[in-house]
């Protein structure tokens, strides 16, 4: 049943939320977001520019879209432009009168939000998605605070490329308050490469806790977040599948980075190291299950299973950063099947969720939540690689576009090459360069005159490498 669910869910989720129906827009057609919200019907969208706005806003069962200039722009910079400040006066964004999975928030900065669950997005009874959005600061506090950052019961969220930081739940004492980043309460949840980092728990879960739901967590960083038991991720009488993820440098005073009770969790290809309690390193512990673990690092492995057990080689812990370096025993080592983990297109830095990262002949899937891709040395102001030692594939720009966009790839030896470009759902809808190639830097155009405004996939192929970035087209 879970894994079924999973791949529906998996299905059915798509990166890209559009804009659709009416526009209204903050500040210049309504000067507070919860009036367009009131004034708003199903179907439209609530476009809200830059600025700081102390709000505290429920959709009160509208289903539409709430986000910043990100969604029509793809302008990253507006996600930390544009903030919702919660002013510690209860949940920033409620979502708790059935609104159904059209519903949306996109590209904001939720923050300083305080309730006795779910400080900075509480959902109940509802099926949303949360997409690139920064859920920080935000506090869940009462005998038995649950969800510093996002709450969900009985809904089914998609979560989807978000940071979710520095969130707190706290009870009367340590046995209450859990799910500091994010606490899933019945019903299930799709969490897909996000950030979730420095969150904390008296209790613990301190990064996502889950009790009595089901959850997928896929491509996913689970650091440095702190609780008194359980310091990452914790389940309890719950199904969970585990995979691509990486759960590292958490602590807790008396528990594991993982832990589960009555539950059975399917672990795969994840990375669990440097989890630590004052004991020393603890990675995974529970009771009443029996986790399903393959083709995972985990430190000091699990019983008998054979998993790997070597230093995953991170660049830079001490400054977070957890992507994997030349060398980690953690490159080409997930599974060779990869037909059950209905992987993304990109991992959650953009790169692609299956390639041959290291030029090694071999794209296989890699462990964790990072998929290794070899960056050369130098690059020039002018964008033009320096020297790559293999194939390179650049951003298109410029992106967004509206009618054309030039894309500059470098190919290290004559071959074949093949440039395609994709929609959000995976169809092919136009190969703008497949012939045999000179080495050396190149740059070609793809004209998106004919398409419709929306994401899209380029992908280049050079023998078994396979090269994808995004681009948006708007018009």
């Amino acid at each position: 049943m879970m894994r079924e669910k999973y791949i529906v869910m998996s299905i059915l989720m798509f990166t890209a939320v559009h804009v659709y129906g009416a526009v209204l827009n903050v500040p210049g057609d309504y000067s507070s977001i919860q009036e367009a919200v009131d004034a708003a019907v199903d179907s439209d969208t609530v476009l809200v520019a830059a600025g700081t706005y102390t709000e505290n806003i429920n959709f009160n069962g509208k289903s539409i879209v709430l986000g910043s200039w990100y969604i029509t722009t793809g302008d990253t910079s507006y996600i930390s432009a544009t903030i919702l400040d919660g002013a510690q006066n209860g949940s920033v964004v409620e979502i708790s009168s059935n609104e159904d999975s059209t519903t949306a928030v996109s590209g904001l900065t939720i923050r300083n939000g305080k309730a006795n669950s779910g400080g900075g997005v509480y959902i109940e009874d509802s099926d949303p998605r949360i997409c690139s959005c920064r859920i920080i600061n935000n506090t869940a506090e009462c005998s038995n605070g649950i969800g510093g950052g996002i709450f969900c019961k009985n809904s089914s969220p998609v979560i989807q490329e978000c940071e979710i930081a520095w969130n707190a739940a706290i009870g009367k004492d340590e046995s209450n308050g859990w799910g500091g980043g994010i606490g899933i309460y019945l019903g299930s949840a799709l969490i897909r490469n996000c950030y979730i980092h420095g969150n904390t728990a008296t209790y613990g879960n301190a990064g996502i806790g889950v009790s009595g739901a089901e959850a997928v967590i896929q491509g996913c960083v689970i650091t440095k977040n702190r609780g008194y038991a359980c310091s990452g991720v914790g389940c309890q009488n719950s199904e969970m599948v585990f995979i691509n993820n990486t759960l590292a440098n958490n602590y807790s005073s008396e528990s594991e980075g993982f832990y589960f009770i009555q539950s059975s969790p399917v672990i795969r290809n994840s990375i669990i190291w440097f989890n630590s309690n004052k004991y020393g390193y603890q990675e995974i512990g529970g009771w009443g299950g029996t986790p399903d673990i393959t083709f995972s690092n985990i430190q000091d492995g699990w019983g008998s299973l054979p998993l790997l057990e070597e230093n995953p080689v991170f660049i830079d812990t001490a400054h977070s950063n957890f992507r994997l370096d030349a060398g980690s025993p953690c490159i080409d080592a997930g599974t060779n099947d990869i037909t059950e983990c209905d992987l993304p297109a990109l991992d959650l830095w953009g790169n692609p969720r299956v390639c041959d990262g290291d030029n090694d002949g071999a794209a296989v899937v890699d462990m964790g939540a990072c998929e290794y891709v070899y960056q050369p040395v130098g690059v020039r102001e002018d964008n033009s690689v320096k020297n790559p030692e293999s194939l390179f594939l650049l951003a298109s720009y410029p992106n967004p576009f509206n009618l054309g966009t030039r894309i500059t790839f470098h190919v290290p030896l004559p071959g074949q090459v093949r440039i395609s470009v994709y929609d959000i759902t995976g169809r092919l809808v136009d190969t703008v360069f497949n012939q045999n190639s000179f080495s050396g830097n190149k740059t070609v155009s793809w004209d998106g005159s004919g398409q419709p405004s929306g994401t899209y996939l380029i992908s280049l192929k050079s023998g078994k490498t396979r090269l994808i970035r995004k681009c948006l087209l708007l018009k």
